[in-house]
């Protein structure tokens, strides 16, 4: 099955899925998002691959753990940028309270 949705900038999303789905488009959206925070936990100072975990309670414990710094993160990240004394911080000055292990 093939549908496309044509997006607010003008572009054309096409998304493909195996089977007619009423959702595919909700499921993808959902995809997406898991996809990207899959992608900060391997490249952005997370550095998910190196633990070689393989035990999927291992992984459970370790994904809830790194969400939460993500979130921790986030959040004073936006804190810092609402202060009036503290400018906005990028995303790459962020990552490096992960860099050296929180």
């Amino acid at each position: 099955m093939v549908e496309a949705l044509r997006l607010e900038d003008g572009k054309l999303l096409v998304v493909i899925g195996p089977q007619r789905d009423e959702n595919l488009f909700a499921d993808y959206a959902l995809r997406w998002g898991i996809e990207t925070l899959f992608g900060l936990f391997k490249t952005r100072g997370f550095c998910l691959e190196s633990t070689h975990f393989t035990e999927a309670e291992r992984l459970r414990k370790l994904f809830a753990l790194l969400t939460w710094a993500l979130l921790v993160d986030e959040n004073r990240l936006v804190s810092a940028s609402t202060e009036t004394d503290h400018p906005q911080k990028t995303w790459s000055q962020s990552q490096e309270s992960f860099s050296f292990g929180i």
